[in-house]
């Protein structure tokens, strides 16, 4: 899921299926009865408006763990 339809069209070209969402405006949009056992952000959470609000909905239908990774934005090469 991403809102970048370029990028969904280089996932499915890699035979993936992928769908383009604005999560920030629609949530996570997956059925009540939807689950998965893990749901992942990676590096997506900070472009988000109301992160607080996509990840309670991720863990309503995560039955292990919502994973969440962050760019180290203080990693001195990208300082330079």
């Amino acid at each position: 899921m991403d809102v970048s339809r370029k990028a969904i069209e280089i996932v499915r070209s890699k035979g993936f299926k992928g769908i383009v969402r604005d999560v920030d405006e629609n949530g996570l949009g997956l059925s009540e009865d939807e689950k998965y056992d893990y749901i992942l952000f990676v590096e997506a959470l900070e472009h988000l408006k109301y992160p607080h609000k996509v990840l309670i909905e991720a863990c309503k239908h995560a039955k292990e763990g919502v994973i969440v990774t962050l760019p180290n934005t203080g990693y001195h090469y990208w300082r330079l």
